[in-house]
């Protein structure tokens, strides 16, 4: 299979090779208007969002709130690396859940696991303000009620 698999790859680079400039050209495999409509649509979006959410445009307490959710899930992610055995119980994926307490799938789950895992769905929340933040910053961006910077006066640096 493996020199087969390499004598198909040989040939389809020669091929692109030797025809190269025939498989290129736009006449022979025309752009699809639709595609092509959705990508510079995609595109626009993009650089809404881009310019919706540079840092200078983010109001004060959203910069707080996405430092706190950045501090939150730095903090749940070296607990469950470092002190992974601190968080949760020894199991492994052939383990009967028996041996767990109450024979409960939770109870994997210590008192500093379940901490961590608060704390992690902290800093999601601190996120999923931030998007909607986002949302709402990308469609005044576009319908061109909203400015394209702030006054940088008027916002102090994090």
């Amino acid at each position: 299979m493996g020199i087969t698999m390499f004598t198909a790859v040989y040939y389809i680079e020669e091929t692109i090779d030797k025809k190269r400039d025939y498989l290129m050209d736009p006449k022979t495999y025309p752009y699809d208007e639709e595609v092509l409509a959705i990508e510079e649509q995609d595109k626009r979006q993009g650089e809404a969002y881009e310019m919706a959410t540079r840092w200078e445009n983010v109001p004060q307490w959203l910069r707080y709130t996405l430092s706190f959710g950045l501090f939150c899930m730095s903090m749940s992610s070296y607990a469950f690396c470092v002190y992974g055995e601190t968080c949760f119980r020894d199991f492994q994926v052939h383990d009967k859940l028996n041996k767990l307490p109450d024979s409960n799938p939770i109870n994997i789950i210590r008192f500093y696991g379940a901490v961590a895992i608060v704390i992690f769905l902290v800093g999601c929340a601190c996120l999923h303000a931030f998007r909607r933040w986002a949302q709402k910053a990308v469609a005044e961006y576009q319908s061109g009620s909203a400015p394209t910077t702030v006054d940088s006066n008027k916002v102090a640096p994090m």
